[in-house]
């Protein structure tokens, strides 16, 4: 059984004057891994992008905290 796999991840290997990666991992695609790129790679290659210094998991953004309703905006919304 397969582990959680999450996603994406972006490509940070350093880059030549024209735009090419200098390092990559043969059979993994050097560019950011969407979810679906993500899928089909092999475990073996999964672990290989975890544990390289050449991808960094993004961050999902933050969840907006709701804001407290006030006292007085709750009792404004109640009809009398």
């Amino acid at each position: 059984m397969s582990k959680q796999r999450h996603a994406p991840w972006r490509f940070t290997a350093p880059r030549d004057r024209n735009g090419r990666p200098l390092e990559f991992h043969d059979g993994i695609p050097a560019r950011d891994l969407t979810e679906r790129d993500i899928v089909r790679l092999s475990d073996e290659q999964y672990a290989i992008v975890e544990a390289s210094r050449l991808y960094e998991q993004e961050k999902a953004p933050a969840a907006k905290a709701k804001e407290p309703v006030k006292k007085e905006e709750a009792s404004a919304d109640k009809p009398d």
